[in-house]
């Protein structure tokens, strides 16, 4: 996503679409045909006030299996330990020849605070641990178009709100 920023004018920014990181990509330059199946869906909404100020309500729900065959299989507690950096709350097991993960994931983020926009990122300074999310953005019309930039991100990918 470019780093465009942009005035975020206040109002109720809904998500409209998501486009999650892939979490296998690690494992696909290295094992051949890892395969998934599930779903994922993201909804809430973003409020800015127009003074400094924004409400952060997000809803996501990830669920399904991940299979790694043959050689990447055999390191299915590393395949567990790596995929948990994405889904922190996946298992996976040996079950015959391939690693199976299991993902049932659904965080919900309600959160409200201060942010700043510098040079195309925005900084909310609302985490309940007292910490900062930062994102890229960029406005477009009605459309807000968000990536977070943190280690852990709870948003996973890039997402678009409207307005």
């Amino acid at each position: 996503m470019p780093t465009c920023g942009g005035a975020i004018p206040a109002g109720v920014y809904t998500y409209s679409d998501a486009c999650a990181d892939d979490p296998l990509v690690a494992a696909r330059s290295t094992c051949p045909g890892p395969t998934a199946d599930g779903g994922n869906l993201l909804r809430g909404q973003i409020v800015f006030d127009g003074c400094g100020f924004m409400r952060r309500q997000v809803a996501l729900s990830l669920n399904g299996t991940v299979d790694l065959t043959g050689v990447c299989a055999f390191g299915c507690n590393t395949v567990q330990t790596n995929v948990r950096l994405y889904v922190p709350t996946a298992t996976c097991a040996l079950t015959g020849n391939a690693c199976r993960c299991t993902i049932d994931y659904a965080p919900t983020v309600n959160e409200a605070g201060p942010y700043s926009l510098d040079a195309g990122v925005l900084t909310f300074f609302g985490r309940p641990d007292g910490g900062a999310r930062r994102f890229h953005y960029c406005v477009s019309g009605s459309t807000l178009t968000m990536r977070e930039l943190d280690v852990t991100p709870t948003e996973l990918g890039t997402s678009r709100l409207v307005r």
